[in-house]
């Protein structure tokens, strides 16, 4: 496969989250391999010694242009959690961190354990 012009960093955070979550979106292609975007994810697949990765193969990318345009929306077209998203988010993250700290507790008594639970999950109001 050919891959383009940024020589990017592989980032381990992304090769953290392929592990936790899996790959949530296939790289793209041309027909004769030319990597159109993905690169950051194929750096990653190959930094977990992964041989195969999904792929998407695009067809209408031969004008440079155009190539250049998919290579730039695909790191630039996207916004950023607004703050009600980020602390709905939060707040279900929180409630499932919860939820799973209250089984495990409750398989360690099950199991004759004694457990010391202490809450890390702070809010902070206003004054």
């Amino acid at each position: 496969m050919k891959t383009g012009h940024r020589g990017s960093t592989p980032r381990w955070p992304q090769a953290d989250s392929i592990v936790e979550v899996g790959l949530l979106h296939p790289i793209v292609i041309k027909p004769d391999g030319t990597l159109v975007v993905g690169e950051r994810r194929l750096e990653a697949y190959k930094l977990l010694g992964r041989e195969d990765i999904p792929v998407n193969v695009a067809d209408n990318f031969d004008d440079l242009f155009l190539l250049l345009k998919a290579e730039a929306d695909e790191n630039t077209c996207r916004e950023p959690f607004t703050p009600e998203e980020a602390v709905a988010l939060a707040e279900s993250y929180r409630n499932v961190a919860e939820e799973r700290v209250s089984k495990a507790v409750e398989e360690g008594k099950s199991k004759g354990g004694g457990v010391l639970i202490v809450n890390h999950f702070h809010t902070q109001s206003g004054s």
